[in-house]
């Protein structure tokens, strides 16, 4: 009991004016993360020096990144694709990685502003600012014989769509579906093929070519419009090797003109992963989806596995999604976050019984606080980093620090995702590279974390779920974190 009172006292003279201190889960133990500046600065001339080009030639099959066994190595026995950050194809257009980077915060913004919109103005038509508002490209192959295909995956799309020859301008990586035999389109005439006055959907055209059109306007005033057709889509990451039919009949957008945007680009349509009846997952009848995210400077691919959980470890831990917060997205309950020791409740969006909901959004690179929350959190992460060497915010982040040589470290408060897991309450552990962003080579890092002007909005990004396994358990509707599996077996 003395102890306890002493431990109090204790934590009221060093934290005033602070109100959250609170021992952590395990114990007030939670300390301090390292980062290794000259780790970080190899992987990314690493990754500016890699030509990812030859990731693309539809003549190369991409190596795969994991196997399929019945070992104990292997946690995995199902099929999947390989998946890879956007930024490894768009980097040959930026001067350097700082540039790159900040590219990425203003697409980051930008994606933000569309989510959050979507959640107060209930839009129509569910669709990104622009295009290059996904982070991750996914590549199979579309009819028979196969056409190599490179996808961009997200969780926050309902809808898939793909370029088709022949029309102007058509990228080089483009479908062609007079090569296929599997493909067919989409008659209007027929009840039920085409779902017609349903935002995304157009009906019947009106030239008696019986198509069903589609047309997506992008909040930057582009469009990607077409027809709906039929395609059998394969990967040749099967359980089994060779090719292996991920969707034998997937409802499509075989589309005759995309966001000016995507010409020259090395990826040709959307691979929506939404909770919807016309996205990916759904046709698929998928029980699952699996995939690691990478960091941001790697030039390998992640495994994206369907229908195949990790086998759970000591680290496994599961969170219920969310259904009726908003139910075009992939919502957990977060409750808190932990800075060091101190505890910092969040309060977002609720729902009827009072949780608490964070969105979990593959095409956000950092995650974004309400901004009563972010202020707190800020300044409790400030004040437990005195020791470090302040400097001047960078447009999306107001917290930046310095590393100058010899200190080739830095060391930060860690910080600790609260969840409300199925038999209590369940935490995610960062390390200092989920937490820090690096703004370029120079030695400038900054908080990966921003905040909203939208007082009830939290969402997840990549950069704090890279390095962890995350897991979307559709049957149950949970969703299932591993923070060591990406590090105990293949990706």
């Amino acid at each position: 009991m003395a102890f306890f009172a002493f431990f109090l006292i204790l934590c009221l003279l060093l934290f005033l004016p602070s109100t959250n201190c609170i021992s952590s889960p395990e114990s007030q133990h939670t300390q301090t993360v390292r980062l290794n500046h000259h780790d970080t600065i190899q992987a990314i001339e690493d990754f500016m020096a890699f030509d990812a080009g030859q990731l693309l030639q539809e003549s190369i099959q991409v190596p795969a990144t994991t196997t399929t066994t019945s070992s104990s190595s292997s946690p995995f026995q199902g099929n999947y694709i390989p998946v890879y950050d956007i930024d490894i194809f768009l980097k040959s257009g930026y001067e350097d990685y700082r540039s790159l980077i900040l590219f990425r915060l203003a697409r980051n913004a930008k994606r933000f502003e569309w989510l959050s919109t979507s959640l107060t103005d209930s839009p129509v038509d569910d669709i990104p600012y622009y295009y290059e508002s996904a982070s991750y490209v996914g590549i199979m192959d579309i009819g028979n014989p196969p056409q190599r295909a490179h996808l961009l995956i997200d969780t926050g799309s309902r809808f898939v769509w793909w370029d088709c020859q022949p029309w102007n301008n058509c990228p080089t990586f483009s479908y062609n579906p007079s090569r296929s035999s599997s493909y067919r389109q989409v008659d209007c005439r027929m009840e039920g093929e085409c779902p017609g006055n349903e935002g995304l959907f157009w009906g019947c055209d009106m030239d008696g070519n019986n198509k069903c059109e589609f047309k997506v306007m992008y909040r930057d005033s582009t469009e990607a419009e077409g027809f709906l057709a039929y395609e059998k889509v394969t990967t040749t990451h099967g359980e089994e090797g060779g090719d292996v039919v991920l969707v034998e009949n997937l409802r499509f957008g075989c589309a005759e003109k995309s966001p000016a945007s995507m010409i020259g680009k090395k990826f040709t349509g959307i691979l929506g992963f939404g909770p919807n009846t016309y996205s990916f997952i759904y046709q698929m009848n998928a029980t699952s989806f699996s995939f690691c995210p990478k960091s941001h400077t790697a030039s390998v691919a992640t495994s994206l596995y369907f229908n195949s959980l990790p086998i759970p470890d000591d680290f496994t831990f599961r969170t219920p999604l969310l259904q009726n917060i908003q139910p075009i997205y992939y919502a957990v309950n977060l409750t808190g976050v932990y800075v060091r020791w101190e505890f910092l409740e969040i309060k977002s969006l609720t729902n009827s019984d009072g949780r608490v909901g964070a969105v979990v959004d593959s095409g956000t690179s950092i995650s974004m606080f309400p901004l009563q929350f972010y202020n707190q959190f800020r300044d409790t992460f400030t004040r437990h980093s005195q020791w470090l060497s302040r400097l001047p915010g960078e447009q999306f982040f107001d917290t930046c620090y310095n590393i100058s040589s010899p200190e080739w470290y830095l060391e930060v408060p860690e910080i600790i995702f609260q969840f409300s897991g199925v038999t209590g309450h369940e935490v995610l552990r960062l390390d200092a590279n989920q937490i820090m962003m690096p703004i370029g080579t120079d030695g400038k890092y900054c908080l990966a974390f921003s905040p909203t002007k939208f007082r009830q909005f939290t969402l997840i990004g990549t950069w704090q779920l890279q390095g962890t396994r995350v897991s979307f358990d559709l049957a149950n509707q949970m969703l299932q974190f591993d923070p060591e599996n990406c590090k105990n077996s293949p990706s």
